[in-house]
């Protein structure tokens, strides 16, 4: 999602052709692709994956996109002043460390929709805590569920965690 908003935002060419397509792919809630990924991979983890990437594709999409368009072109005109003159230099040395505290926060909100998303996918026959929660649920055993979620709220902490380290390590520049 990410290499897909930088190209699309900077290349006004790729972003007319393919506006149709994710106007019309855009909406559609990754939960409603259940079907297909039953279909196309089966009741395993290839399908779960599938739910997943999709989710997150759309957040890192936008966040990606919307950061490039962000940039300054004012901050693109000091580098053209300075000598950047390709396509890829600029996209290289300017816009992407320009573009990397939206880029960087939007795949922090995916990583909390996959994490949702983990979990539901999981429900449709995919071994895993999701599976787990229902199945607990269906027997009434509201301890397991709530230590379930418990579980499920400590781990994405951690990731959270780690995460915003390498975020606030990559941007360190800000400062």
């Amino acid at each position: 999602g990410v290499g897909a908003g930088v190209a699309f935002a900077w290349s006004g060419f790729l972003d007319d052709v393919t506006a149709p397509l994710v106007r019309t792919l855009r909406p559609v809630p990754p939960l409603a692709l259940i079907g297909f990924a039953i279909a196309w991979f089966g009741i395993n983890d290839a399908g779960a994956a599938f739910i997943i990437a999709i989710g997150a594709f759309w957040i890192n999409f936008y966040a990606a996109y919307g950061a490039v368009e962000g940039v300054s072109e004012d901050l693109l005109d000091v580098a053209r002043t300075l000598g950047v003159r390709e396509d890829l230099d600029m996209l290289r040395s300017v816009v992407v460390p320009a573009a990397l505290p939206g880029i960087t926060t939007g795949i922090r909100t995916g990583l909390g929709r996959c994490w949702m998303l983990v979990v539901a996918s999981e429900i449709f026959g995919v071994p895993g805590i999701g599976r787990e929660i229902i199945r607990a649920s269906n027997n009434l055993l509201v301890d397991e569920v709530i230590a379930y979620i418990l579980v499920l709220s400590l781990m994405y902490l951690l990731v959270d965690v780690a995460f915003r380290a390498v975020q606030q390590r990559a941007l360190r520049w800000r400062a």
